[in-house]
């Protein structure tokens, strides 16, 4: 039996519609604001989720104001919406999987529902999904402008996806090989647990610069490092660590003179902060470096 802030998992409100101004500080992708829809007919449109790669979003709900995301599976694999309600007090948010008729996904002899409580975390997840058209419905019966992060993923059978080790909090890109003489730009928040995590490559010993502006109005830094496929900050050849703490309204520049061939991340985290706004900049120079 539900308690009375718990949220029936029937579809009722599944077709309600609101005129709410969506705070999405994560849309499509890793960054960007995004418009989720208010009911199944007008859900974003996520796209068919690719195999061991996630999407990332953040809103609000409350009341008759939902949000729907509209997802394709043709893999197997396991299916997982994860959750973090950001709310140090209010009312839960639920979070459904439905089938494209609107009706709860059953699993195991189990409804695809997570009841999630303010301040924690939780998440679904489904093996054996038929291919298809889904929807992910999050709602709060009894709130009012709850907040959220949502991460969606296929992942293997076992269960593993793209979370780094260090942080289960962690939003993750993939940028691939860098490319010699240009540079990657990116907008984001971070806060606490919630960290921005950027996945690399460099074919050879590289020239690489790391540049981060902090734009946090409120005093609180922001600290960014460069790890290694360890999750090992880099150290360069005299010693110095690549690793800087950014103060509000400031910016700093790693600089990596010789980097290795090899798997890389940027990490960027405020551990005092709470949605602290940046930008970043990853530039590999055009000149290839010759190892001694």
């Amino acid at each position: 039996m539900l308690n009375k802030s718990s949220f029936r998992t029937s579809t009722r409100n599944s077709l309600s519609t609101s005129n709410r101004r969506n705070n999405g500080l994560f849309g499509t992708g890793l960054f960007g604001p995004g418009d989720y829809g208010d009911s199944i007919g007008d859900a974003k449109e996520v796209g068919k989720l690719k195999l061991g790669k996630s999407r990332n979003y953040s809103g609000d709900v409350g009341g008759d104001d939902l949000d729907f995301f509209e997802i394709e599976i043709d893999n197997r694999g396991e299916f997982k919406a994860k959750l973090d309600h950001r709310e140090n007090d209010g009312d839960p948010i639920a979070i459904s999987l439905l089938n494209r008729n609107g009706q709860v996904v059953r699993s195991k002899g189990q409804q695809a529902f997570k009841n999630i409580e303010p301040d924690d975390e939780g998440s679904l997840s489904v093996s054996g999904l038929a291919k298809g058209k889904y929807y992910v419905r999050i709602q709060s019966d009894d709130g009012d402008n709850e907040s959220y992060r949502l991460r969606l993923s296929l992942n293997d059978s076992n269960g593993d996806d793209d979370d780094d080790d260090d942080s289960s909090n962690s939003d993750t890109r993939s940028l691939g090989k860098l490319t010699p003489g240009r540079s990657y730009n990116f907008t984001g928040r971070v806060g606490g647990s919630n960290r921005d995590l950027y996945n690399f490559n460099v074919d050879k010993t590289s020239r690489v610069a790391f540049a981060l502006t902090n734009d946090s109005s409120d005093d609180k830094s922001i600290a960014f490092s460069v790890l290694n496929s360890r999750k090992e900050v880099v150290r360069t050849s005299n010693g110095r660590t690549l690793f800087d703490d950014v103060d509000a309204d400031d910016n700093a520049t790693l600089f990596a003179s010789n980097l290795e061939s090899g798997n890389y991340s940027v990490r960027v985290q405020s551990q005092v902060g709470s949605n602290e706004p940046y930008k970043l900049r990853i530039t590999r120079s055009q000149s290839d470096v010759t190892p001694l």
